[in-house]
This record gives C-alpha cells, sequence and structure tokens, in this order.
C-alpha cells in the first residue's frame, strides 16, 4: 500500500509540472548615514553632561507624565530624559 501512495504522490508531481522556484533579485542600496553618523548622548548621561557635551538644545520640552519624561530638540538628534537622565536618543531623518 505504501508503495502505492509514493508512486501516486511521484505521479501527481511529475503531472503537475511542479519545479524547484528560481529565486532572483536586484540589489538595494539602503543609506543608513544618517542613523549611525549622528553622534548622539548615551544613556545615563544627566542633564547637565548633555547641555556640557553637546551644547544647549534647540528647544527644551516641559516635563510629562509621572516619572516626568523631558524631551530636548537639537538639530539632528532628540533626547528623552528621565527625571534628569537621559533614557534615549533618536537621529532626525536627513
Amino acid at each position: 500500500m505504501n508503495r502505492i501512495k509514493s508512486g501516486l504522490i511521484v505521479t501527481l508531481i511529475n503531472i503537475s509540472g511542479a519545479t524547484i522556484p528560481v529565486v532572483s533579485g536586484q540589489t538595494i542600496q539602503v543609506n543608513q548615514q544618517s542613523a549611525y553618523s549622528v553622534e548622539k548622548p548615551k544613556t545615563g548621561l544627566s542633564m547637565q553632561q548633555v547641555e556640557s557635551k553637546y551644547g544647549s538644545p534647540a528647544h527644551k520640552l516641559p516635563a510629562v507624565g509621572d516619572p516626568p519624561i523631558t524631551r530636548w530638540q537639537y538639530s539632528s538628534f532628540t533626547v528623552y530624559f528621565e527625571h534628569d537622565r537621559v533614557i534615549h536618543a533618536v537621529a532626525h531623518r536627513s
């Protein structure tokens, strides 16, 4: 019985013309320069350390929520603080 099932499966594959798909593609160049080449403040730095290293931000937005999250916007990145410590910095798109 197993030989009959195996033969039937092989026959069905042959009849259906099943082939192994051929994959082709093209090269896509991604510009990752903006996200990786912008020097941003590291997590854990204080507001005072950020300001002394990067200067005054273009905009200082007030704290929101609990715990308070403050956002400073520079020309090429934005820094997020929890209380007075950096929790994240994000590069702006070019």
